[in-house]
């Protein structure tokens, strides 16, 4: 058919039109594929395999993702707690982590090694110890398969967001999470997405596919909760893969600030005021 432009309806896979019993319901799409079915004017897809995440594989089975036979490699059961006082300022936790972003950017002390910056020790629960203010890590497995459980005992609905990734919601629950609680877990037809909800009293589990190797960031949705500290990142290392080279126009601070090359042969002028610099960090 060539790189043409179709309106595709997928089916049920219960459905017996035609035999193709690997069709799936609730898809109106238009994009391009090569795998087409022609049945008179519409066009079915035969899912057998297909690519999301920006191009990474991901394989299919019957249209559907299908979990049952994962391995996960990290657990993590993240809490959030109402604001509270850390150090004479209100803040808000995850595990009892306030996070703080450090003067050098994460990413950049990755890639130069400078120790100090950010630990890799974000708790996988919460400790028995007192909430603290920290630049904590999630400490990921590249293409590991990480199951992370918002717990929330909040009397109000919280939103988390993850960059870098889809994830998939496999249950949810009221009362607290417990390991039994995996018997209620859905493995065979979840939904990507990159926000959930966690009802009030409630718990939602979601599997996250580690294959894009960052240092991304899982934050609460509510405004005043991120800018108070509920939020961590989430760091997956490909040590196979050499990283592309920094462009020359990159902006270092921090520990990194002797790096810095002139930026006055910008190409594009903002205004006639002086260009500050600035570390993306706020400080609070």
């Amino acid at each position: 058919m060539g790189s043409q432009r179709y309106q595709i309806t997928g089916l049920d896979s219960a459905s017996s039109l035609l035999g193709h019993d690997k069709l799936m319901i609730g898809l109106l799409l238009k994009f391009f594929i090569n795998m087409l079915i022609h049945i008179g004017d519409t066009l079915f897809i035969h899912f057998q395999k297909f690519r999301t995440n920006l191009g990474r594989k991901k394989i299919i089975n019957s249209c559907r993702w299908n979990f049952s036979a994962v391995t996960v490699t990290d657990v993590y059961v993240i809490l959030n707690r109402p604001a509270e006082v850390i150090n004479g300022k209100w803040r808000t936790t995850l595990n009892g982590i306030s996070y703080i972003p450090p003067s050098t950017p994460l990413k950049l002390a990755q890639k130069f090694n400078i120790s100090g910056v950010y630990k890799l020790d974000f708790p996988n629960i919460l400790m028995n110890r007192p909430a603290k203010v920290d630049t904590s890590l999630i400490n990921g497995t590249f293409k590991g398969f990480m199951e992370i459980i918002f717990q929330n005992n909040d009397t109000t609905v919280q939103n988390y967001h993850l960059d870098g990734s889809a994830f998939f919601v496999v249950g949810m629950d009221v009362g607290v999470w417990a390991e039994n609680s995996r018997s209620t877990y859905n493995k065979w037809d979840d939904v990507a997405r990159c926000t959930t909800q966690v009802f009030p009293g409630s718990w939602t589990a979601i599997l996250v596919v580690l294959d894009n190797a960052g240092i991304w960031n899982l934050r609460a949705q509510n405004l005043d909760s991120w800018y108070l500290g509920q939020e961590a990142y989430l760091s997956v290392v490909n040590r196979n893969q050499n990283e592309n080279s920094l462009p020359d126009n990159t902006i270092y601070c921090g520990l990194l600030s002797s790096l810095q090359k002139d930026q006055t042969q910008r190409g594009v002028k903002f205004s006639s005021a002086p260009l500050i610099l600035a570390c993306a960090a706020f400080i609070r």
